[in-house]
């Protein structure tokens, strides 16, 4: 997609929860149109914010694969605000940050961190294109075919259901909650799963494993919001991959 059919995407989607904007776009002069997008902006901002923060310690509970089990991250990780301790600079989350191609080598890797300082200095490359490994089903990577579990892993999946239906129902890994706090898939009427959706939790997911301190568009050689389209445009093609994703 250009940058003009990706902004009209959004118009649209936005248009799904606010039908009288279009209306009242065409009759606004240029500084209520000014007051408008910085409201919307703001908004859009300060979500992210609060999913962030939601996410930031909590998060960390969604990495092992079975979340009944004792599991600790090895060296631990600091309670407070400081996110240094993070991404490329700790061995397990290193691990799920590396491209999934190139996993095989933390596992000749006995203590990870040969390949962690690999990681450190470009000698594996890190790109948008180069998907990491929690962006998979755990276990499920076939080179001949990298649509094979691609945005099926577990710790995404737990994102979701912590962001758009209730940390209580992610904690307990079930698709209902009963807090009284509405949920987003409520509020909003969501009835599906959409790319959008996918994008926006696989990027929220990433930027919390990273050790960067407070949002930003990139880190390292991540574009996140070039990731996030990426992830979108996966998904033009209707075919059975795309159903089949969408469905999980």
């Amino acid at each position: 997609q250009s940058e003009v059919e990706r902004y009209s995407d959004i118009f649209n989607l936005m248009l799904r929860y606010v039908p009288w904007l279009e209306d009242e776009l065409k009759i606004m002069d240029a500084p209520e149109f000014d007051k408008v997008a910085n409201k919307l902006t703001k908004g859009m901002s300060d979500q992210r914010s609060m999913d962030l923060g939601s996410v930031k310690h909590a998060g960390l509970a969604y990495i092992p694969f079975k979340m009944n089990t004792t599991f600790t991250l090895d060296p631990p990780l600091s309670k407070g605000e400081d996110k240094s301790d993070r991404g490329f600079n700790h061995p397990q989350i290193a691990r799920l940050l590396c491209p999934r191609k190139k996993l095989h080598l933390f596992d000749e890797d006995e203590a990870g961190y040969v390949t962690m300082i690999a990681l450190q200095t470009g000698a594996i490359p890190v790109t948008v294109y180069n998907w990491p490994s929690f962006f998979y089903e755990d276990g499920v990577y076939d080179p001949q075919n990298r649509l094979r579990g691609l945005f099926q892993g577990h710790i995404a999946w737990r994102f979701y259901v912590h962001l758009f239906i209730g940390p209580s129902a992610a904690a307990k890994g079930v698709v209902t909650s009963n807090t009284a706090k509405r949920a987003k898939n409520r509020a909003w009427t969501l009835t599906e799963v959409t790319p959008h959706i996918i994008a926006y939790v696989h990027v929220i997911a990433y930027f919390t494993l990273t050790a960067e301190q407070k949002w930003t568009n990139a880190t390292g050689n991540i574009d996140l919001a070039e990731m996030a389209w990426t992830i979108v445009d996966m998904f033009e093609n209707r075919d059975e991959w795309t159903r089949e994703t969408l469905e999980w």
